[in-house]
């Protein structure tokens, strides 16, 4: 089926469910963008990346990092999945006490 067909009769049943009036002007909507739109909208649902090549039918997963470039909720909510690191820790190691016995014993 070829785009146009598909966007036809997409139209058609959107039309007959009076969803959209027959004058509303209709933005291009491809079965690649409804592929695609589908692909994010399983994404943000937290499905991972792995099952949506499979239904998608990639061959591989790095097909699907097409779809990683996801919104701005997405990247919001990992950032909110972690705590702000504290450098000072990380940039200045204190050995506990049981480890600076033991070397001081040596």
């Amino acid at each position: 089926m070829t785009d146009h067909a598909a966007l036809n009769r997409l139209l058609n049943l959107l039309r007959s469910l009076n969803v959209i009036k027959p004058a509303t002007p209709i933005v291009l909507v491809t079965p690649h963008v409804l592929r695609h739109t589908a692909a994010m909208e399983l994404l943000s649902a937290g499905v991972d990346t792995t099952v949506i090549a499979m239904w998608l039918g990639h061959e591989s997963t790095q097909t699907t990092e097409v779809y990683m470039h996801a919104h701005m909720a997405l990247k919001e909510a990992a950032l909110a999945k972690v705590e702000p690191l504290n450098r000072r820790n990380i940039l200045h190691y204190q050995p506990g006490d049981k480890l600076l016995n033991f070397l001081t014993s040596l």
